[in-house]
C-alpha cells in the first residue's frame, strides 16, 4: 500500500541524514587530527615543548579517542532516535490510513442513508396525498349514503314530499307570491291572507 511507500521514504531520508552527519563528523575529526598534528610538528620544530614529546602526543590521542567515542555514541543515540521517529511515523501513517478508511465508509453510509431518507420522504408525500383522497371519498360516500337514506325515509313517511322545492321556496321566495309572515299570526291566518290576495 501507499503508506509502506511513505514509511520507506521516511526511513530512507532518516538514514541519509544519519550518513551525512557521520561523514561531516568524520571530516571534522580528520581536520581536527591534522590541526593537532600540525601543532605538534610546529612545537617540535620550534623546540618549545615543556614536556616530553611522547606524553603530549599520547594525551592528545587519548582526547581524540575520547571525543570520537563520544561522537560515535551520539551518532548511535541519534540513529536510535531516528529509528524511533521512523517507527512512530509509520504508526501515525497506519492510523491515518485506518481513519481515512473509516471516513470513507462513513461517507458511503451517509450517502446511502440520505438516498433512503429521500425515498422515505417521497413515500410519505405519496401516502399523504392518498390519505387526503381517501378522506374526500369517504366524505362523499357518507353524503351519498345520507341522501339515499333521506330519500327512502321521505318516500316512506312523507309520501314523496318535495323538500327541495320547499327549501328553495322558503329561502328564495318567488316575486309573484309574496310570503306574508306577520308576528303573532298563526299559519291558518297566513294562509287566509294569501287567499285574499
Amino acid at each position: 500500500m501507499w503508506y509502506k511507500f511513505i514509511n520507506d521514504a521516511v526511513a530512507f531520508l532518516a538514514w541519509d541524514i544519519f550518513y551525512r552527519l557521520s561523514q561531516e563528523i568524520t571530516v571534522a575529526a580528520g581536520q581536527r587530527l591534522s590541526i593537532i598534528a600540525k601543532e605538534d610538528r610546529d612545537e617540535l620544530m620550534s623546540g618549545g615543548l615543556n614536556s616530553a614529546p611522547g606524553t603530549r602526543g599520547l594525551v592528545k590521542q587519548q582526547d581524540i579517542v575520547k571525543t570520537s567515542s563520544q561522537v560515535t555514541e551520539t551518532l548511535h543515540r541519534m540513529s536510535r532516535n531516528i529509528a524511533r521517529n521512523v517507527d512512530q511515523s509509520g504508526e501515525a501513517i497506519k492510523s491515518l490510513v485506518s481513519s481515512s478508511e473509516t471516513l470513507t465508509k462513513a461517507t458511503d453510509e451517509f450517502q446511502s442513508m440520505s438516498s433512503i431518507i429521500q425515498q422515505g420522504g417521497r413515500l410519505i408525500d405519496k401516502y399523504d396525498r392518498r390519505a387526503f383522497t381517501d378522506k374526500v371519498l369517504i366524505t362523499l360516500a357518507f353524503a351519498f349514503f345520507f341522501l339515499v337514506c333521506f330519500y327512502i325515509v321521505n318516500k316512506r313517511l312523507f309520501n314523496g314530499f318535495n323538500w327541495f322545492a320547499f327549501f328553495i321556496e322558503f329561502f328564495f321566495p318567488s316575486q309573484d307570491e309574496p310570503l306574508l309572515i306577520v308576528k303573532g299570526t298563526s299559519s291558518g291566518q297566513t294562509n287566509a291572507l294569501r287567499k285574499e290576495l
